[in-house]
């Protein structure tokens, strides 16, 4: 039985109620891939394939979420989730697994308040807590998106 976390916040338990959500159906998509077809690219230029989004979403999210929200330490590098991997859906899953755990953890604690906080992102500049999470949020639908439209050209 899985237990649901409590949020000190509604507001931010809402927006990980999405945020999980759309991390957990590009992991499903993934799990039903090899690993071969987890580094399928279409034919296209600038497409990535389905292991690359789904790293590079995960690094967007622990960054925003843990690094500059939170103010964990962080070593992104940002270039490097878009370089082929050798990945299984399985490892793909485990990563979510463990980084949700710590994301839960870190937003948790947020109360309302505090999503008004400014923080100096690395790339943005200064941009609220709020900001940081709607950001996370839309930018993991987009590669959703991605990852179910690859997944469909691959299958064709």
């Amino acid at each position: 039985m899985t237990v649901e976390p409590v949020f000190a916040s509604n507001e931010v338990a809402t927006i990980w109620g999405y945020l999980r959500g759309t991390v957990a159906g590009m992991v499903e998509i993934a799990a039903d891939l090899s690993t071969a077809d987890l580094q399928w690219t279409p034919p296209a230029p600038d497409t990535n394939s389905i292991g690359v989004l789904l790293v590079h979403t995960l690094g967007n999210i622990e960054e925003n979420i843990l690094t500059v929200v939170a103010g964990q330490p962080g070593n992104r590098v940002r270039e490097a989730e878009f370089v082929g991997n050798e990945l299984t859906g399985a490892e793909l899953a485990e990563r979510w697994e463990a980084l949700s755990q710590r994301l839960v953890t870190a937003l948790a604690v947020i109360v309302d308040d505090q999503l008004e906080t400014v923080h100096n992102h690395p790339r943005r500049g200064e941009i609220t807590t709020r900001s940081i999470l709607l950001q996370a949020t839309v930018h993991a639908a987009e590669h959703l998106g991605h990852v179910g439209l690859t997944r469909d050209l691959l299958r064709a």
